[in-house]
């Protein structure tokens, strides 16, 4: 559906500056979604991206116990990081959540994210493993900074604070339950359904 309502956005116009084109019929080539209502879930706006970062996770919290409350503090630790990396990269809450200090590599002077199967998490499909290029406002709020400190303190995982209790229970819901819960209270624009993975569709469309 995705790949035909490009093509069919295209014709339209091409349609516009050549008005001698004959009008086409879609209605054989995209269907009916009948995926799931997670994959369905709205994306995110611009506007409605600027308006998330500038709550205190971001601009300036009272103490790490009391992140919606602004004040002075600004923690560099999951909470902060995994939004902005979602937001940057497209990637998914889990991706994002399991990296390890590894997955960040430098090569050939263009910082990016390696994805892949680690034995922190596994990727969603074959298609899923990719290198993505680290934005330049990634770089700019000191995102590598932070990986070189959590490879000072020989940490294991880019991210201790989602280390799970159990062995069944996966980082990116540590992250949903410990931090994004609290930030969702403060988006008044969220609709049902809409999430982190709302950043994902906005990055794809």
């Amino acid at each position: 559906n995705r790949h035909f309502r490009f093509l069919r956005a295209l014709c339209e116009w091409v349609r516009k500056r050549a008005p001698q084109m004959a009008e086409l019929s879609w209605d054989n080539y995209i269907f009916a979604d009948d995926r799931d209502s997670r994959d369905q879930r709205p994306a995110f706006t611009p506007a409605q991206g600027a308006t998330m970062f500038t709550l205190p996770v971001w601009t300036g919290c009272e103490s790490p116990s009391r992140r919606n409350l602004p004040g002075p503090h600004v923690f560099h630790d999951a909470a902060y990081w995994l939004p902005l990396l979602c937001w940057y990269t497209g990637g998914r809450r889990e991706e994002m959540a399991k990296l390890m200090p590894g997955d960040v590599l430098d090569e050939e002077d263009i910082p990016h994210l390696s994805i892949a199967v680690t034995q922190t998490g596994r990727v969603k499909n074959a298609r899923s493993i990719r290198l993505i290029p680290l934005a330049s406002e990634l770089l700019r709020l000191g995102f590598l900074e932070y990986v070189k400190a959590i490879r000072r303190e020989g940490q294991q995982v880019l991210f201790p604070d989602l280390l799970p209790g159990t062995s069944r229970q996966r980082m990116g819901d540590v992250y949903y339950k410990r931090y994004w819960r609290s930030v969702a209270k403060d988006l008044p624009f969220l609709q049902p359904g809409q999430a982190l993975h709302s950043q994902r569709h906005m990055v794809s469309t």
